[in-house]
């Protein structure tokens, strides 16, 4: 609904347009512009005249507004919430780069509306900051990581129909009261179990064999929960989903695997180049996250979840047994017992913020309709639960098993990572897409110029040197 009385000066709107945007004394490292409901398009016109670099998106709090050529935008009714129209068109970036552009006299108008698109715009800023924060510590790390994982893969999996229940477990502490249900509900009929790496050791200490096992993470750290996965048997019963970029032990080759890309041109070219079948999601920053991108992709209609909590409960951060605990048993003296390394953790995830973010972004997304809770308070905390329960129950009891197949891959893991080098270095200077590459590839590897991309990229595949030292 468009306002009655106008948001714009009656006699010249867009000087009106230029005075206010001159005054905002805007930095031209800008990158991204989010005007929000600039209503007839006057802001979005000076911004590109003064800013020809920036990219514009438009976010209406209301309907009718005439649209701008080449310019992304999103309305009340566009079919995709907030939060995915911001992911779709901005790439990780820094927060320092993107800038929020109001024009107030809409938020006279439309009230809790513009209020909603605002805070959702700036719960996706704090989030993509977190994710880029992190970028800049690990991206070293996840280049590398990619040129050592691209080793492992000797049997793929595909699942071409699931026609039961789809359950994603993370390592929440509600996901403890959810297993003995789980067990039972496994054992008397069929439920395809998503896992998290970090909840396996406590499906596993339960009787629970996951179906698919899936892990992202880059930090060294993840390895402590693929290893308590892998270290019981000798050869799992489960595939693994792998993201590329993840810290992975050279064990995962054992298993058949689907392999995860990053979305970026540079991975999905070399995978395509080696003929290795992948898919791609956004980096999320939290493995829960992408393991329901993974249960959407593998069934869209909904899907159950256990343990993804994001908080704490009193000083326990995790579902029992959980990898991490054996750290703290070490650190733990007769001056810092392990109650208090608990305490210690907790008040630090508490205090951290990230659980605040992440839950937030949860509760915004487009999937909460989709996705049935089991357990009580988690991230998609609902009265539903127990109706949950019973209805994943009926349609275990009711359903078959997936149907699977699978593709051994004959060449070499040392070739395969030879072609992937050589695949990458040919398209660093190839005309078409080179420059895309540097660019993502400069971000990654917090490079500036072609030369030093071109440089630290063959150091790093040709040597596994750090090029800072």
């Amino acid at each position: 609904m468009r306002p009655p009385a106008p948001i714009h000066s009656r006699y010249n709107p867009r000087q009106e347009a230029e005075r206010y945007i001159n005054s905002l004394n805007l930095s031209e490292d800008t990158e991204y512009f989010l005007l929000m409901e600039p209503g007839e398009g006057y802001l979005a016109e000076v911004l590109q005249n003064k800013f020809p670099h920036a990219k514009i998106l438009i976010l209406h709090a209301g309907k009718g507004w005439p649209s701008r050529p080449g310019l992304p935008v999103w309305e009340p009714d566009s079919g995709a919430g907030i939060q995915d129209f911001l992911e779709r068109e901005i790439p990780d970036t820094e927060a320092g780069k993107l800038k929020i552009v109001e024009w107030r006299p809409a938020f006279s108008f439309y009230g809790e509306a513009y209020r909603e698109i605002l805070a959702e715009t700036v719960e996706f800023i704090k989030r993509i900051d977190a994710n880029t924060k992190t970028l800049l510590g690990f991206g070293k790390r996840w280049f590398k990581n990619f040129f050592k994982n691209i080793l492992l893969p000797e049997q793929l999996v595909f699942y071409r129909e699931i026609p039961c229940p789809v359950l994603v477990t993370a390592a929440g502490p509600g996901l403890e009261a959810s297993l003995e249900v789980i067990k039972k509900i496994k054992k008397e009929g069929t439920v395809f179990i998503i896992a998290v790496s970090s909840s396996v050791q406590a499906l596993l200490c339960a009787g629970i064999v996951p179906d698919l096992v899936i892990s992202t993470d880059g930090g060294g750290w993840a390895l402590l929960h693929l290893y308590e996965a892998l270290r019981f048997i000798q050869s799992p019963p489960y595939s693994l989903a792998i993201s590329l970029s993840a810290a992975l032990p050279s064990q995962c080759s054992a298993c058949p695997q689907i392999l995860i890309a990053d979305g970026s041109l540079w991975q999905r070219h070399i995978l395509e180049k080696l003929g290795l079948p992948h898919i791609s999601f956004p980096q999320r920053g939290t493995v829960s996250a992408s393991a329901l991108d993974l249960a959407f992709f593998l069934k869209k209609e909904k899907v159950y979840t256990a343990g993804i909590d994001l908080k704490n409960y009193g000083i326990k951060t995790h579902a029992r047994p959980y990898s991490f605990e054996r750290l703290i048993r070490e650190q733990a003296s007769r001056m810092k017992s392990e109650y208090s390394l608990a305490f210690e953790r907790s008040y630090a995830l508490d205090c951290g913020g990230s659980h605040n973010v992440y839950a937030s972004w949860f509760s915004r997304h487009s999937w909460p309709g989709k996705i049935l809770p089991l357990g009580r308070g988690g991230a998609f905390g609902s009265d539903e639960e127990d109706n949950n329960l019973q209805n994943l129950k009926k349609e275990a009891a009711a359903s078959g098993a997936s149907k699977t197949e699978y593709f051994s891959i004959k060449e070499s893991g040392e070739k395969r990572r030879g072609k992937a080098k050589a695949f990458l270095l040919d398209a660093l200077q190839d005309k078409k897409n080179g420059a895309e590459i540097q660019g993502e590839l400069g971000s990654l590897l917090q490079l500036n110029s072609s030369g030093e991309i071109c440089a630290a990229v063959e150091t790093l595949i040709r040597t596994g040197e750090n090029v800072c030292g």
